[in-house]
């Protein structure tokens, strides 16, 4: 007895799916049983129009076939007693007779147009101002409520009782206990079954009983018979077929549900039409990145322009071109050797990963060397198994790619190479201020997949997507600081980042320009910005990761101003990049009227939220159900803006600073930049720890005491300017008897 109550509680949902499936089934078959001799119908209409299609083929006498069409027609000439849809069927006249139709256009025409027809709507509308009366009784009444409602709802009660009313706690208790559990049980009931295919079923057997299924047949019926007959006279007998089999069924259903559906299916089609539009856009801007976008990228722009968006975009996005290319050069590879099993390879970068063995591509390439020299140099026979069960003695020992030949050897390197890097499961982003990433790579199968949820990611896989970006540690691009006579050979230290993308944020502050850098010297021995040998490393980047012959090494810095960066990094650029348009968007087709619809409910629910504050200090039932009932419309509104919206930039690119440089389009979707990508204050730590200490703030600060700031108030300003100007009165206090007696008190203090 234990064991079923377990089995019916961990199978709930399974029993009420099976459920509601088998009632389905039963209501089916006791009020639509004609479906079936439809469904047999079309069944055997489908296999004597393909009978008759291969005979047509072979040159031979085909038999006649017996339609659907013929068979609405017998069934109202009374041939055929069964009926192939529901109990009432719409006995219309067949569209076939023209002299009918025209005859009925005329009848409607100079029922339209005559003078009693005239005097009918006159008539009309008579009748209808004859309740403009009732209209405004409607109007009045409808102000009258809302002073009554409003005197009741913002009266104002004890300043002493702050919080709930009692109402509220019961109806929230009430909601919680009741409402709520219910809900809950639909929402995953609705998740199992349309994970488990029970949804794909009912849909199945909803449109079996309604004969979908029988005219879906019917058109590959008609299809194989107007194929091997070429009657024009099909089509239409068709058309008309299906409008009878499923009319019955359409005027059975209530408007309001049409409506409903219609618009379901319109929001389904629009939005699925907006995510292959930002989708598009995705691939616009990977375009843009291959394409005009180098080693070096400087971006300036002034505070608020989007610097620091674009090079988190530049660099999410590179990022997943990478992904792509090392895919490519996968396939690439494998298309090289297309009898070698290439996962004895990756099994072996994996267990080397794992145990902490190889860091980058170098120590890859190391290591196989000198597998590969052992074998090449041995005496014995084991040498497949050291290039990892190649058959030499079967297959050649080269590829030949037209031009040259490309040994195992390098083959096999350059794939472990590639190997290492695809299959590494954490960003490919160094950066000097965190970026939230939304990929993943999956290692369950035998190869690893790569996913980018950005356009896809839903509430339940927020969490799961949890990686972010590189520190960026500056040391390993100053080559001086490696091998200067200061320099820091820590474990894990290196000269130089190994591979992927660089976000840098406010280089120019860090870099320096010819007068912050004043203060230092270039024949120093301790490093400083003129002889850490950044520009070294960065002139020589692209030799450092090249994976069949392109870098994978790319760096973004953003700036305020060009001018500020000294010369030597400007030089060595591959792009000057500037955001001199933006323009926000949104991909969704046909959102103005709900947009204003949403925006003026919203407006009402700002309205009622600050008189609310304003009059009341507890929260009521009535404010509750008015939440209830126009918060939905505030989220819908604001999750469709934040998903489907972006911002069209206009860049222009240049190679120097001295160029004219080129415009191109590039855009930043709400998505993926704006989604918790990253934080504008990344430095907020260093000031945080300066203000939690401070004792100052705007309720202690001083105001000015007037329009007209006096001498005390100035020099509170402790500005350069003032104090100079403080300088030079002083100096010409002594020669100018006229100065008033309050700055004489002023100086002489001062002194």
């Amino acid at each position: 007895m234990k064991s079923i109550v377990n089995f019916i509680k961990n199978k709930k949902y399974l029993l009420l799916a099976i459920f509601i499936l088998l009632l389905i089934l039963i209501l089916g078959s006791i009020f639509s049983f004609s479906s079936f001799y439809r469904i047999g119908f079309s069944f055997l209409f489908l296999f004597e129009s393909i009978k008759n299609y291969f005979l047509s083929i072979f040159k031979m006498d085909g038999n006649s076939v017996y339609t659907t069409f013929d068979l609405i027609v017998d069934i109202n000439l009374g041939v055929v007693s069964s009926s192939p849809v529901l109990d009432a069927i719409p006995k219309f006249i067949l569209p076939f007779n023209i002299e009918l139709i025209i005859e009925y256009l005329k009848n409607w025409i100079f029922i339209v147009f005559n003078l009693e027809s005239f005097i009918n709507y006159f008539g009309l509308l008579l009748n209808v101002l004859s309740y403009a009366n009732l209209l405004v009784l409607l109007i009045i009444l409808i102000f009258s409520l809302k002073l009554i409602f409003s005197s009741i709802f913002f009266n104002p009660l004890d300043i002493s009782k702050i919080g709930y009313t009692n109402n509220y706690l019961k109806l929230e208790r009430f909601n919680y206990k009741v409402f709520h559990p219910v809900f809950i049980f639909i929402k995953e009931f609705y998740e199992y079954i349309n994970d488990h295919k029970f949804l794909t079923s009912y849909i199945f057997l909803i449109l079996f009983y309604i004969n979908v299924i029988s005219i879906i047949l019917d058109f590959f019926s008609y299809f194989f018979l107007f194929s091997s007959s070429f009657d024009l006279i099909l089509i239409l007998k068709f058309i008309f077929s299906s409008i009878y089999l499923i009319y019955p069924i359409l005027i059975s259903v209530p408007l309001i549900i049409w409506i409903v559906l219609i618009y379901l299916y319109i929001d389904k089609r629009r939005k699925a039409r907006a995510l292959v539009r930002l989708l598009r856009l995705e691939g616009n801007n990977m375009d843009f990145c291959s394409r005009h976008l180098g080693m070096i990228n400087l971006v300036d722009g002034l505070m608020g322009g989007y610097k620091t968006s674009m090079i988190t975009d530049f660099a999410l996005t590179q990022s997943k071109i990478y992904r792509y290319e090392l895919e490519d050069n996968l396939y690439l590879y494998r298309s090289y050797l297309p009898y070698f099993n290439f996962v004895r390879l990756e099994k072996y970068i994996d267990y080397l990963s794992f145990k902490g063995m190889i860091y980058n591509h170098a120590q890859i390439e190391e290591l196989l060397e000198k597998r590969f020299n052992v074998a090449d140099n041995s005496l014995t026979n084991r040498k497949n198994e050291y290039y990892f069960g190649y058959k030499f003695k079967i297959y050649k020992d080269y590829y030949w790619n037209g031009i040259y030949k490309i040994s195992v050897r390098k083959i096999l390197i350059e794939y472990a190479k590639n190997y290492f890097y695809f299959a590494c499961q954490k960003s490919f982003i160094y950066s000097n201020y965190a970026i939230h990433i939304v990929e993943e790579v999956i290692k369950d199968g035998y190869f690893p997949k790569y996913i980018s949820q950005y356009f896809f990611l839903n509430e339940k896989d927020y969490d799961h997507f949890k990686s972010y970006s590189h520190k960026l540690d500056l040391n390993e691009i100053r080559i001086k600081k490696y091998y200067g006579k200061n320099k820091d050979n820590d474990k894990g230290k290196t000269a130089v980042i190994s591979f992927g993308v660089i976000a840098y944020s406010e280089a120019e502050k860090d870099l320096g320009n010819q007068n912050t850098n004043k203060i230092y010297d270039l024949k120093s021995d301790e490093t400083n910005p003129l002889n850490d040998g950044t520009d070294l490393i960065l002139k020589m980047l692209r030799h450092v990761c090249t994976l069949n012959y392109k870098p994978f090494i790319k760096m973004f810095l953003d700036m305020q101003r060009f001018g500020d960066l000294a010369s030597k990094y400007k030089d060595i650029s591959t792009a000057l990049i500037r955001a001199i348009k933006v323009e926000d968007k949104c991909a969704l087709k046909f959102r103005d009227l709900e947009a204003i619809i949403c925006r003026a409910i919203i407006r009402l629910r700002k309205k009622v939220d600050i008189r609310m504050k304003e009059a009341r200090n507890r929260i009521g039932v009535i404010y509750y159900l008015f939440n209830k009932m126009t918060y939905c419309f505030e989220r819908y509104y604001n999750r469709l803006t934040n998903k489907y919206s972006y911002k069209k930039l206009t860049l222009l690119v240049k190679g120097r600073e001295e160029d004219v440089g080129e415009e191109f389009i590039y855009s930043l979707m709400n998505a993926k930049t704006f989604a918790n990508s990253y934080r504008t204050d990344s430095h907020y730590s260093l000031f945080k720890e300066v203000l939690s200490e401070s004792s100052k703030g705007i309720y202690s600060d001083d105001t000015y005491s007037s329009l007209d700031p006096s001498l005390d108030e100035l020099e509170e300003q402790h500005s350069y300017f003032n104090d100079r100007l403080f300088k030079l009165f002083r100096k010409k206090k002594l020669k100018d008897k006229n100065v008033s007696k309050k700055m004489e008190d002023f100086f002489d203090e001062k002194e």
